[in-house]
């Protein structure tokens, strides 16, 4: 067995056991079985993949698009924007991520910069800051902190959350193939789905 296949089947066993703790404390019984094991179809993630963009508005009456579709075992970037006038959640309940990290770019003190410097970075209008602060050697955490109501993400779940006007963005291979619900922790009425569809090779 190389490094590389040890490495995977350690991740893949402790996700496994990270998804049916935190499902535990949501079913019972037999469906707590189910939880557990989920029936679902793992994959190993394709680390000379291709990044897989995809962007959602989180506003206050749902998510848009509602279903995302992702490739399994790609690399993802997920862009979450947050077009409400409150703090949104998007969390994908039961969906394995492997290697999953949270996009933190870098600071800038934009008015402390001269015309020439911010035009240097390609910044001319407010327009543009998102776009290329975003592309200014981003760092990938793997964790993410309390939002404002005090709402955590768990390190092995795809949970990603802004203020109004903000965005959050996710890294991670999904490895389960399947439907996945997606849910606002903050507004349990909005909901919305993931497919993770397996690749044709």
């Amino acid at each position: 067995m190389t490094r590389n296949t040890l490495l995977w089947a350690v991740v893949v066993a402790l996700s496994l056991l990270l998804a049916a703790c935190s499902a535990g404390s949501e079913a019972s019984g037999e469906n707590a079985d189910e939880a557990a094991d989920g029936g679902q179809t793992l994959v190993a993630p394709d680390l000379t993949s291709e990044t897989f963009v995809i962007n959602v508005a989180m506003t206050d009456s749902g998510f848009e698009p509602s279903t995302i579709f992702l490739p399994a075992g790609q690399y993802v970037q997920l862009v979450l924007r947050n077009r409400g006038e409150h703090e949104h959640h998007y969390r994908v309940a039961g969906l394995v991520p492997f290697d999953l990290g949270w996009v933190v770019d870098p600071e800038i003190d934009l008015e402390a910069m001269t015309d020439d410097e911010l035009e240097a970075l390609g910044i001319t209008d407010e327009a543009d800051t998102e776009h290329v602060t975003h592309h200014l050697s981003p760092t990938v955490v793997p964790f993410k902190g309390s939002s404002m109501s005090g709402i955590s993400p768990l390190p092995n779940e795809v949970h990603g959350y802004a203020q109004r006007g903000q965005r959050d963005v996710l890294v991670f291979y999904p490895v389960s193939i399947g439907e996945f619900v997606v849910e606002d922790v903050k507004y349990p009425e909005l909901t919305g789905r993931v497919v993770v569809f397996e690749v044709e090779e």
